[in-house]
């Protein structure tokens, strides 16, 4: 995969998160993807991120990434985002806010 189009699939992922396509951005992870730092009692690979994006499209339905950054090199891709959405569900066990975040 060239620089280029590593960068493409990290838009779309975001993307996709943005559109609540679960299954869609998630189809886009390697079946060998890791997760580095998950939540504890969350399971590994590509079911750690289904596990993250479901509890956060619960607790923040309105949840919203926008992309500031993207930087590549290599065979790497790192994104800086902002991320934000209304506390309107249970979110690791904190019961609604009603407050942005």
């Amino acid at each position: 995969m060239t620089l280029e189009s590593n960068k493409s699939l990290v838009h779309q992922f975001a993307e996709c998160i943005n559109a609540k396509d679960l299954d869609g951005a998630l189809s886009l992870l390697s079946p060998n993807f890791v997760e580095h730092a998950p939540a504890m009692g969350m399971p590994s690979g590509v079911e750690a991120a289904r596990a993250w994006f479901t509890l956060l499209f619960v607790g923040f339905p309105d949840h919203h990434a926008t992309t500031l950054d993207t930087i590549a090199e290599g065979d790497k891709v790192v994104v800086r985002m902002q991320s934000e959405g209304t506390h309107n569900g249970a979110f690791m066990g904190i019961p609604p806010t009603g407050r942005r975040a």
